[in-house]
């Protein structure tokens, strides 16, 4: 009998969802005995009967998967009815009420889970562990506890089921947690993520950025944390002893991708640090914005900066034309409520002010645009505006986790259909645009 086995990925099958899965197990396998199950495609084929018998089972869903992920639960406490179901994660966090709805939950861990498990496994009662919550005992949410071990997986052989394929093109190292920002559409304040970042363990970062530099098939790495450099001396600091990593280990035939916020990267501190790096090839997600100033106003609450045309503008000039950088990804927000025709035509304008006066000149760099979905994320300010209005609802049910085609965009909110179908109809206008310019 297995000590844990931990789940996650029901939906979506990609290196990101097995970050924090990964420092879990990582921590742990060495003392007890620990599985892995990351389904691909569990809608399609059925899993469950190849669970075996655990005495806990971590499950972290993410918002689409709570669906598929409530059949698995069910089905292992039906088979298991003394094993303890376990269930983490960002959703979890923010939404612990309805998780705990369902019957077979025992325990939902609030915030960092990778200690409190292994205090669980230890023989620690759950009920005295304080980021326990149950049904009859509140929790509060632990952000600081990020564990010191590495996050990827390196053997085929932890897993149990078939993965359709380890890496991708791309592979996620995970540096830090919490971001500083209240946009109106995230889960983060929610879950007091905005009030603290914690940065990754950096020996541990750079066992993985060492075993990840040498799998050939992956192109990039990138450093997933909503920030990945902020105007002050500690990021600052954090992010240089990162690329240094990077350099030590000669990472040079990868592209190091970070997410940043085009407001940061256009200050002349951050600008001073990428030409540091010479040796490198560097990267941007930049991510989430609009050409609308009246739109990026709506959902980044509290964030002050110039036009958002003028900073994406610069950013792509600026950083189009520096040797080291080659890869620029813009994310636009589409189908926000705030949107209208007019914002539309704004973002298509700019967007293509950008090809064709910046990204054309360099065919042998990846600069491109990217629609991103809106999706009102449960915990959100957005979430409990709307809320408040049952108005809205189509049913009682505040989230879609059914097979209904048209419900399959990642936890919308039952709004009327004739409102829901308008922003369909203006996402996929502007994600067609966007593929018909960068393919």
């Amino acid at each position: 009998m297995y000590d844990l086995i931990l789940i996650t990925g029901f939906t979506k099958n990609f290196p990101g969802v097995t970050m924090p899965i990964g420092a879990m197990y990582n921590k742990l396998k060495d003392r007890f005995k620990v599985g892995l199950l990351i389904p691909d495609k569990i809608v399609n084929f059925d899993y469950d009967d190849i669970i075996p018998e655990s005495k806990y089972y971590g499950i972290s869903p993410y918002y689409q998967d709570w669906y598929y992920a409530t059949k698995t639960i069910r089905n292992l406490k039906y088979k298991f009815p003394k094993s303890k179901i376990i269930v983490g994660g960002i959703f979890a966090t923010a939404f612990p009420d309805y998780i705990l709805k369902c019957e077979e939950v025992d325990y939902l861990c609030l915030g960092e889970g990778v200690y409190t498990m292994e205090s669980i496994l230890d023989g620690v009662d759950p009920l005295t562990i304080p980021n326990i919550k149950t049904k009859t005992k509140e929790g509060v949410v632990d952000i600081e506890e990020i564990a010191d071990c590495p996050t990827l997986i390196k053997e085929e052989k932890d897993f149990i089921g078939p993965m359709k394929k380890r890496f991708t093109l791309t592979e996620l190292l995970f540096t830090s947690r919490g971001c500083p920002h209240y946009c109106t559409f995230c889960t983060a304040p929610s879950c007091d993520y905005t009030s603290k970042i914690v940065r990754a363990n950096l020996s541990a970062l750079e066992e993985d950025i060492k075993y990840a530099s040498k799998f050939e098939g992956c192109q990039e790495l990138c450093l997933t944390s909503p920030n990945a450099w902020l105007p002050d001396k500690e990021s600052d600091s954090f992010l240089r002893t990162v690329l240094n990593l990077v350099v030590k280990h000669k990472v040079y035939d990868k592209t190091i991708i970070m997410m940043m916020r085009s407001n940061n990267m256009i200050k002349e501190e951050f600008k001073k640090l990428i030409d540091s790096y010479p040796q490198l090839k560097l990267g941007f997600f930049i991510g989430i914005e609009n050409f609308d100033d009246k739109v990026l106003y709506d959902f980044k609450k509290g964030d002050e900066g110039a036009s958002a045309q003028d900073v994406y503008y610069n950013c792509f000039k600026e950083f189009s034309a520096k040797d080291n950088v080659k890869y620029i990804e813009g994310n636009i927000l589409a189908g926000c409520p705030a949107e209208t025709e007019e914002t539309v035509k704004i973002n298509k304008y700019w967007v293509t002010k950008i090809k064709t006066e910046i990204t054309d000149k360099y065919p042998d760099k990846k600069l491109f645009f990217r629609a991103e979905p809106f999706a009102w994320l449960p915990g959100s300010e957005y979430h409990r505006e709307i809320d408040k209005h049952k108005n809205l609802f189509v049913n009682e049910e505040p989230f879609l986790y059914n097979e209904d085609p048209i419900y399959n965009k990642s936890s919308v909110l039952c709004i009327k259909r004739d409102y829901y179908d308008l922003i369909q109809k203006r996402e996929k206008d502007f994600t067609d645009f966007c593929h018909e310019q960068f393919g």
